[in-house]
């Protein structure tokens, strides 16, 4: 699928892209500890989704390393993600 992550290192608003998805699939946010704080499903076609660098419930995430997760039934790609404040 060719996930990317842009900018890198990151201070506001992360640009997820891939090529278009066959099926449903879901976007998650970890930390490096394992934590997941993130997650938004994705629809077949779907190409992009812009992300904040917020938890679940808005709140924004601490500078750190996060590690981003693009899943679904034949997919799993990772990639590193630094988060700057």
């Amino acid at each position: 699928m060719g996930l990317s992550v842009v900018p890198q290192p990151n201070r506001g608003l992360v640009r997820f892209a891939w090529r278009g998805l066959p099926q449903p699939a879901r976007l998650e946010i970890y930390d490096a500890a394992g934590a997941r704080h993130w997650r938004a499903d994705m629809a077949p076609g779907q190409q992009e989704l812009r992300w904040s660098g917020t938890d679940q419930s808005g709140r924004p995430l601490p500078a750190g390393v996060y590690f981003v997760r693009l899943v679904g039934p034949s997919l799993d790609e990772k990639k590193r993600l630094v988060l700057v404040r």
